[in-house]
C-alpha cells in the first residue's frame, strides 16, 4: 500500500532534522537562573549561567550535582571562612557551584570585609570549552574582570573578599 512510503519519508525527515540539529547546534545554548539563599541573613542571591541544551561537551551541561553541591556548601558555611580557605572543586562545569559560592560570600561579607578570612574558589575543568564557558560565566556574575586568571599569577585589581580562579586540570594525569 501507501503506507510504506509515508512512513520511509517521515522517518527520513526525522533523520534529516536530526543531523541539521547536530551539524547547526540549533538547540546549543540557554540561560539558567539559580537562586540560593543565604543561610544566615535569610537573603536570596540569584545569579544566570549559560549553558549547553545538551552534550557534548558535557562539561557545559548545567548539572543537577552542581547545584546540590552549592546547596551543602551554603548549608556548611564554606562561603563564611574563618581564616583564609581555598576551595577546589574539580569537573566545575558551568560554575553553578563555584560561581554561586564566591557570590554568596562576598555577600555575606559585603563591607565588613576581613583579609584574613578571604574565601578562594579554585575551579577546574579539563574540556577547554567547558572551562572557557566557565571563565565567561564568572565575567557575566562579575567575578572576573579580565581573562582566566591561572594559578601562579597575582591578581590583576585588588581581590574582593572573595574570589573565583579557574584552572584547567585533568583527573587523570593530574596536571594543567
Amino acid at each position: 500500500g501507501c503506507t510504506a512510503p509515508i512512513v520511509y519519508l517521515g522517518s527520513m525527515s526525522a533523520f534529516a532534522a536530526l543531523v541539521a540539529d547536530e551539524y547547526l547546534d540549533l538547540r546549543r545554548w540557554k540561560a539558567v537562573a539559580h537562586s540560593i539563599r543565604e543561610p544566615a541573613s535569610g537573603d536570596v542571591i540569584s545569579f544566570s549561567l549559560r549553558a549547553r541544551t545538551r552534550p557534548p561537551p558535557i562539561g557545559c551541561m548545567d548539572w543537577p550535582a552542581g547545584r546540590a553541591l552549592l546547596e551543602w556548601s551554603a548549608a556548611e558555611g564554606l562561603h563564611r571562612p574563618h581564616s583564609a580557605s581555598t576551595v577546589l572543586e574539580i569537573g566545575s562545569g558551568v560554575g553553578t557551584a563555584a560561581v554561586g559560592l564566591v557570590l554568596l560570600a562576598n555577600h555575606a561579607v559585603g563591607a565588613s570585609a576581613r583579609p584574613e578570612a578571604q574565601l578562594s574558589v579554585v575551579a577546574t575543568d579539563v574540556c577547554d570549552e567547558s572551562l572557557f564557558n566557565l571563565a565567561a560565566n564568572a565575567r557575566a556574575n562579575g567575578l572576573l574582570p579580565g581573562g582566566v586568571e591561572v594559578l601562579d599569577a597575582p591578581p590583576a585589581a585588588p581581590s574582593p573578599p572573595a574570589r573565583l580562579v579557574t584552572a584547567k586540570w585533568d583527573a587523570a594525569s593530574g596536571a594543567g
